[in-house]
């Protein structure tokens, strides 16, 4: 296993971020970034409802990210977050615009490539959650760059 997750060992992650990260890594092969078009969902099936897949929207001009838009969200999240995501832009959802601390987080795995794990105090309507634990995966469209984000969460 790739030494990617620094400070994380990726043994002693959530069980759900241990399989993702696993799975990313044998799509990744010796590429930069896998393919969007490797990722099937129903290869791993009980990750789906902990799945947000993130689409990075980039000026059409010079490429710059402009915004991440979710694409995918699954149950388990749809269920602990305030609002419903699907469709929506990160820079949309109060305090989680430019200079938050998840959008910094998209934006570094944008341009770094590599995986990131947070661990963030939990605020939203679950009752009992303290925090969570997120895993954000780089995917491609077409070759080296990070089209998509590939975000898993397990709530504690």
């Amino acid at each position: 296993m790739e030494d990617i997750l620094k400070p994380y060992d990726p043994a002693s992650l959530p069980d759900k971020l241990r399989q993702a990260f696993e799975h990313w890594i044998k799509l990744k092969g010796e590429k930069v970034v896998p393919l969007r078009s490797m990722f099937d969902p129903l290869d791993v099936p009980s990750l789906l409802p902990h799945l947000l897949m993130v689409e990075v929207e980039r000026d059409a001009q010079d490429l710059d990210v402009k915004d991440f838009r979710f694409r995918l969200v699954g149950s388990y999240i749809d269920d602990r977050v305030k609002d419903r995501y699907t469709g929506k832009k990160l820079s949309q959802i109060e305090g989680k615009g430019p200079g938050s601390d998840i959008w910094n987080a998209y934006s570094e795995v944008t341009s770094e490539k590599k995986p990131k794990v947070l661990s963030l105090n939990y605020i939203g309507p679950a009752d009992g959650v303290k925090k969570s634990w997120e895993i954000f995966l780089p995917f491609s469209a077409k070759g080296e760059r990070a089209d998509f984000i590939l975000v898993l969460i397990q709530f504690e």
